[in-house]
């Protein structure tokens, strides 16, 4: 397979982040790999901008945040595509607890985009609702589907207000919702990575799968990673948590 390594940048990216990622090229002899970089402020913006700029030769889009540094076994999401079309690795928040980022919905009829962290990861691959997108592998074709059925879907839109008479309002709203990004777009109730993993379930019925065994790390003023979470836990970070019946243990910090 031909692979993107996709980075949005908002300045600059440590030699760590580059060492890491010529660690896993090193690691996959069996696919090609060839680097692309956006830098802007917006992350959405560069996310989008990365997907217009990747050429159509190239199978997989692996989006890897330029704070974000991947483990050496990390070529194991590639495995995992004929599984899933979109996988991701285990990262965690650079701020205390340092929660994993992977989150499940509230409850399953939630439309209003609110997700519970996943506060027990389990040792075996399983599929979540929301995901960062720091370290998220996706086949090309999966970029595709959901632009055609994001625009199929303003079309049906249109149609209905050209063929019904609508109060200014919300032709007004559907003009600055048609103005919105068919995979990442950064909005004050979820950001452009929730809004991707919102868009592929809406579309396409598809939930990232997750790769526990991939667990990468997060740079601040350190590597945050799974024993800085760990660590909180020790230390009686409390939560208030609730069974979901596939993924286990939810809650948010007491």
């Amino acid at each position: 397979m031909l692979v993107a390594f996709c980075t949005p940048y908002g300045g600059a990216a440590s030699p760590a982040h580059f060492r890491a990622k010529a660690i896993v090229q090193n690691n996959c002899p069996g696919h090609k790999f060839l680097n692309a970089e956006v830098d802007l402020l917006i992350v959405s913006k560069a996310r989008n901008q990365l997907v217009k700029a990747i050429p159509a030769t190239v199978d997989v889009l692996w989006f890897v945040d330029s704070d974000v540094l991947l483990p050496p076994n990390a070529g194991e999401l590639l495995d995992h595509l004929s599984t899933s079309p979109v996988v991701s690795g285990v990262y965690y928040g650079r701020r205390p607890p340092h929660l994993p980022q992977v989150y499940n919905r509230a409850s399953p009829e939630d439309v209003a985009q609110a997700f519970l962290p996943v506060v027990t990861v389990p040792t075996a691959p399983f599929t979540a609702d929301a995901v960062g997108a720091g370290c998220l592998v996706v086949k090309r074709e999966i970029i595709g589907q959901i632009e055609e059925a994001h625009q199929k879907a303003l079309e049906q839109a249109r149609h209905v207000l050209e063929t019904k008479k609508f109060p200014p309002d919300v032709r007004r709203l559907f003009t600055m919702a048609a103005r919105l990004a068919p995979c990442f777009e950064f909005l004050e109730a979820i950001g452009e990575d929730f809004y991707f993993c919102a868009q592929l379930t809406h579309y396409l019925g598809i939930r990232p799968l997750v790769i526990p065994s991939v667990k990468c790390y997060h740079e601040t003023l350190g590597a945050i990673g799974e024993e800085h979470y760990l660590a909180n836990l020790r230390q009686g970070v409390q939560y208030s948590a609730q069974l979901a019946p596939e993924q286990g243990v939810l809650g948010r910090v007491g």
